[in-house]
């Protein structure tokens, strides 16, 4: 059977081999209500009243033949099942990208439970990449469908919700930060979104946007006649105090510009020598990526070292006698003057 790939997140999409895209209106219509019920069965009259939206044309069930006779045509004489009396599209050999976003909402949930963050991440931001707009786009305008398409939206937020607590809980809120600031404009009333904001507003130092944050969703909340959570209040008592409890992962990674991609293998390798040994070093020639490689592997590696990864920066020194007073400059250990290096080597023993 041929392979299909269906896309109704956003403007419906059809591609796989030897698959002719469908392009009119009612194809693409009749094609989505298949969708909304993949692996169902649907019975003629249910179909013909969704289809034609309760005002069938005579002759309809000879009609509704003629239109699932020419998406065959397009898609293959095997991906929509006669069944009855009714029809049902084969989930065998068919790739829908809804089905996707909940697999891997449910595998993001389940990688948080278990405390692995960068599989929660890694799975989330793959699932948000699935969604290009509103699902089921030529079916908006249905009573039937608004139960699916609000489940739908539901599940890409509660991704986004898994993306951020995620990032936050991997020490990068300045990843986080830009993107949550777009969401809770998006979404008000998102509670979970603007406890996300507000952490990672805290942990860059920006403590009364923090507290901006909590009056803003106060306002927006009040205009439905709605107090903030217990949950939310008492996380604006914590940044109130100061609380230890909000500190990130100590670390002072920078905040890459961009995406690192790649270098998979690598970044494994890394992490297992850093899990056998104290020192791990990196060759290559200069402009090969060492460093963003390194940075990379710390930032990934944050929630296996409880006191942090820290970079020192040697790359300006002479002397190598400056090398333990630099690094103690970054961990902040105070060097006794007649011996730096003892001062370093006493405190990380």
């Amino acid at each position: 059977m041929t392979d299909v790939r269906i896309e109704v997140l956003g403007p419906l999409r059809v591609t796989g081999d030897g698959v002719t895209e469908p392009t009119r209106a009612s194809q693409l219509r009749l094609l989505a209500l298949f969708a909304l019920e993949a692996g169902r069965r649907i019975g003629t009259e249910r179909l013909i009243d969704m289809y034609w939206r309760g005002s069938p044309p005579t002759e309809a069930k000879a009609a509704l033949q003629t239109h699932v006779s020419a998406l065959r045509r397009l898609l293959g004489p095997d991906l929509i099942k006669t069944e009855g009396y009714g029809y049902r599209l084969d989930p065998d050999g068919v790739w829908l990208d809804a089905i996707e976003l909940e697999g891997a909402a449910a595998e993001a949930r389940r990688a948080a439970i278990e405390h692995d963050w960068e599989t929660a991440l890694a799975t989330a931001s793959g699932a948000l990449a699935l969604w290009r707009g509103p699902p089921f786009a030529e079916l908006e305008d249905d009573d039937f469908a608004r139960a699916e398409i609000s489940r739908l939206e539901e599940t890409y937020l509660g991704l986004w919700e898994a993306w951020s607590e995620s990032l936050l809980r991997l020490g990068r809120a300045g990843e986080a930060l830009p993107e949550l600031e777009r969401l809770v404009v998006e979404q008000p009333y998102r509670e979970r979104l603007w406890e996300s904001l507000m952490t990672a507003r805290y942990r860059l130092g920006r403590h009364a946007e923090a507290l901006k944050a909590y009056q803003e969703l106060s306002e927006h909340l009040a205009e439905i006649g709605v107090e903030p959570s217990p949950s939310i209040r008492h996380l604006e008592g914590k940044i109130l105090l100061h609380d230890e409890e909000l500190s990130a992962p100590a670390h002072n990674l920078p905040a890459e510009p961009t995406t690192f991609v790649g270098r998979q293998v690598e970044l494994g390798d890394i992490a297992k020598l850093l899990g056998e040994h104290r020192l791990v070093t990196t060759t290559g020639v200069g402009g090969s990526g060492k460093t963003r490689l390194a940075i990379q592997a710390a930032a990934d590696l944050l929630h296996s070292f409880p006191d942090g990864c820290w970079l020192v920066s040697l790359a300006d020194l002479t002397d190598a006698e400056l090398i333990p007073i630099e690094v103690s400059a970054v961990l902040g250990v105070k060097p006794q003057d007649e011996d730096p290096l003892e001062a370093l080597l006493a405190s990380i023993r």
